[in-house]
């Protein structure tokens, strides 16, 4: 049985990896999404497609969220946060849990994660998707301590 890396070394390695991999050209940083996404893997399976009745989906899902204003915050405050309770995917029930990663990824990770996402687990092209970066992550970071929870945000905004 493996043991779970510790929060400071998946960090660390982030760090590292963000530093090395970002450039002008990726602005989306597919490559340090892809990364950033292997915790993300545990429960929602490398292809995005979750496990029935434990951990909801996720491919072709972020960039309708995405979409608007209200939609790309929770997506964040999602990643930061973490969501915890029940809630519907697709028609389909869910009572599950998922950690908040504030502490262990800093704004370009999450920013790079979820472009990952929303590009590389979407079968349909989105020219409409306007990609997320770190600048967008910092704000909403930072208004946290005073905004709703992620499940507030997502019943807001009537996700299913």
């Amino acid at each position: 049985m493996s043991r779970p890396i510790s929060k400071a070394i998946q960090y660390s390695l982030l760090t590292f990896f963000l530093a090395s991999t970002s450039t002008a050209a990726e602005p989306a940083n597919l490559a340090a999404g892809r990364l950033a996404y292997a915790a993300c893997s545990a429960c929602h399976l490398p292809s995005g497609e979750g496990v029935p009745l434990a951990f909801p989906p996720i491919r072709n899902r972020l960039p309708a969220i995405a979409a608007s204003s209200a939609g790309r915050d929770y997506l964040i405050t999602l990643v930061l946060k973490g969501i915890s309770g029940p809630m519907k995917v697709d028609g389909t029930a869910y009572n599950g849990y998922m950690q908040g990663y504030e502490a262990v990824l800093q704004d370009d990770a999450i920013s790079a994660v979820l472009n990952y996402i929303a590009i590389e687990l979407n079968d349909k092209p989105s020219p409409a998707f306007t990609p997320f970066d770190a600048k967008e992550v910092a704000r909403v970071r930072a208004g946290l301590k005073s905004s709703l929870s992620a499940m507030a945000k997502r019943e807001a905004l009537g996700l299913e």
